[in-house]
């Protein structure tokens, strides 16, 4: 009896799922943040990190928590309150962001986390198998790193190190891609003609092209890891720029010199 009583305890540990939490949500129009138990309305006032320092390429990032304090507390006297990276930084930088929010509790920064996948495409396919796994890879580590769970092995143009600061109470959200180039988007679009994606979280609807059902699979990729590994969810969105633009704009020429 003791025996049986052990076993359905074991399986009860092992099933147990902790509630979903999130502290962030979307409308239509704007974010809600949740503040003393209600949902209030959060106008986006935000700063883009371009984090190395002059002098340095654009992956040699500062690993002195002071840089980033100094540049925290210069954010906030502009009366922004929201941030966003391109990518994982250093721990310094997260380590910063906790140390300020916690002396700053009234007037938080907020956090856009881009996770940015590789400019090497293997014949411009982004559903390219390698290609795909190790951005997922990428996902994860860096849903970890925000969570303060990472132990990251040193790599070539890639922050790493060990992140014990959990940062995800500040996430105002996740940003999937890259400013993806021209010539990718169409060869992926022309070698999976067809494809599309179905998921838990996100899906494409059928006059959707396949890079976008690759951008849909990576979002959906990321909060299912989220939501099973840390029971936690935050908005998600994905990253473009004007080149892939499909609005008209009144001040764009083509190469010719014609309008647009």
């Amino acid at each position: 009896l003791i025996t049986i009583i052990a076993i359905y305890l074991v399986m009860d540990i092992v099933n147990y799922k902790k509630p979903l939490s999130y502290n962030v949500k979307t409308t239509n129009n704007g974010f809600l943040i949740e503040t003393d138990g209600q949902w209030k309305k959060f106008y986006v006032k935000g700063v883009n990190i371009g984090a190395a320092l002059p002098g340095y390429w654009f992956t040699e990032f500062p690993e002195d928590k002071k840089v980033y304090l100094d540049w925290f507390e210069k954010i906030g006297e502009m009366n922004a309150n929201s941030i966003r990276v391109y990518t994982l930084l250093p721990h310094q930088f997260y380590d910063a962001l906790d140390e300020y929010n916690n002396k700053n509790k009234e007037h938080p920064i907020w956090l856009f986390q881009e996770i940015w996948p590789d400019e090497n495409v293997s014949n411009s396919n982004y559903l390219n198998n390698s290609y795909e796994e190790n951005y997922k890879k990428e996902i994860r580590v860096v849903i970890d790193a925000v969570h303060g769970n990472a132990r990251i092995q040193p790599r070539q143009g890639r922050a790493y190190g060990v992140y014990t600061t959990d940062v995800s109470k500040y996430i105002l959200g996740y940003m999937v891609g890259r400013e993806l180039e021209p010539d990718e988007v169409i060869k992926t679009n022309e070698i999976n003609y067809g494809y599309s994606y179905q998921g838990d979280y996100f899906s494409t609807g059928d006059d959707a092209t396949p890079t976008e059902g690759w951008l849909a699979m990576n979002c959906d990729y990321l909060v299912s890891f989220e939501v099973k590994k840390y029971s936690n969810e935050h908005p998600v969105s994905i990253v473009s720029w004007p080149t892939l633009d499909s609005l008209e704009h009144d001040s764009e020429w083509n190469v010719q010199g014609n309008k647009q």
